[in-house]
């Protein structure tokens, strides 16, 4: 036989009277409850990191590109109050995830507001592969 002691609390705080109840279970019945266990996680499966053939084109057409949200003049320090993301979504310009890379970085050109942010418009400090 195997014992399992429960000590009941409230959020954390333990009750004046805490109130333990000891539960006696034999090896059959833990065996049954792992093996109800092991199905359920079978029945759940795996994680899907794939994308199903429909998905694509919505996953494109989703997303996001970083613009310049003001009027900028060349040598100017790139705050992130200058960047907001609007669609459609350009492959050729930088990424929304290198957003903390393009701040602080001074701009090689004029740049016009609702411009797509370049590479070619930065100096950058390191390279965004």
């Amino acid at each position: 036989m195997i014992s399992v002691v429960v000590i009941c609390h409230n959020y954390g705080r333990f009750l004046e009277k805490c109130v333990s109840s000891i539960i006696k279970a034999d090896n059959k019945f833990l065996k049954e409850m792992i093996s109800k266990i092991k199905k359920l996680s079978e029945m759940i499966g795996k994680i899907r990191t794939n994308t199903y053939g429909y998905e694509k084109y919505p996953k494109k057409t989703l997303r996001r590109t970083l613009y310049f949200s003001n009027n900028l003049k060349i040598r100017d320090k790139i705050e992130k109050e200058d960047l907001m993301t609007l669609r459609p979504y350009d492959p050729n310009s930088i990424r929304i995830e290198d957003i903390n890379l393009i701040v602080g970085c001074k701009l090689k050109k004029n740049i016009k507001k609702n411009q797509i942010v370049k590479h070619d418009s930065l100096w950058l400090k390191k390279s965004l592969a």
